[in-house]
């Protein structure tokens, strides 16, 4: 699914609950875990791009001592170290997680992206799909291609998520054009893995006959 033009978060958190409903379609039992590459992008500004990089992989990670060790390294702020670190580990409904992010801000990157989180994690509650809805900001990504929500969704049973997606204004700047743009993708491959309750065989009947049977009596069965 793509969606291009001029977006809001109302279009956003229409795709947002479009992947929700795809992942309901498929389980009743899914997650769908959201982040945001402005509040990471702000948390990182100012940073070269090989640090910022190397600290990007280790808050996937959720790898806090490497955090430190990549900024006492690097001679960067250990306030840097504290807040990437907290970041790295925050999980959880929006609920929970949300009030934990205010400070954490520090420019107003942050403060717009944490802004529209508050705004789509409402849209996505009024429509009655926030029960399935996690906050995870190891969750991060190409910042030269996304720029906004980012966001994956997993099913029981498989350790890689079986839907991706988010938010690519940038491509669309680097190819001239102007507007927005979110998708996401289900990897049906990943659902060929699932455990199901459907039998092996196809058919709950085995009719035989012979040519001494009456065609008319066998086709009536």
């Amino acid at each position: 699914l793509e969606c291009i033009g001029q977006l809001d978060a109302l279009a956003i958190g229409e795709v947002l609950a479009l992947a929700a409903r795809s992942l309901a379609a498929i389980s009743d039992i899914y997650i769908l875990d959201l982040s945001h590459m402005g509040f990471v992008a702000g948390l990182l500004d100012g940073l070269e791009e090989d640090a910022r990089a190397e600290l990007l992989t280790e808050i996937s990670r959720k790898n806090v001592p490497a955090i430190r060790a990549v900024c006492a390294r690097r001679g960067l702020p250990a306030d840097l170290a504290q807040r990437a670190g907290l970041l790295a580990q925050l999980y959880g409904p929006p609920a929970q997680v949300l009030p934990q992010l205010a400070p954490l801000v520090q420019n107003r990157q942050m403060d717009d992206a944490l802004a529209e989180l508050r705004q789509l994690c409402g849209l996505m509650a009024a429509l009655g799909l926030a029960e399935n809805l996690r906050l995870d900001f190891s969750i991060v990504n190409d910042m030269n291609y996304y720029n906004g929500v980012i966001f994956r969704g997993y099913l029981p049973g498989l350790a890689s998520g079986v839907l991706a997606g988010g938010q690519y204004d940038h491509l669309l700047r680097r190819m001239g054009k102007t507007g927005g743009a979110i998708g996401f993708a289900v990897y049906l491959d990943q659902l060929d893995r699932l455990d199901t309750d459907e039998p092996d065989w196809d058919v709950d009947t085995l009719l035989l006959y012979g040519p001494e049977d009456d065609l008319s009596a066998v086709a009536q069965r």
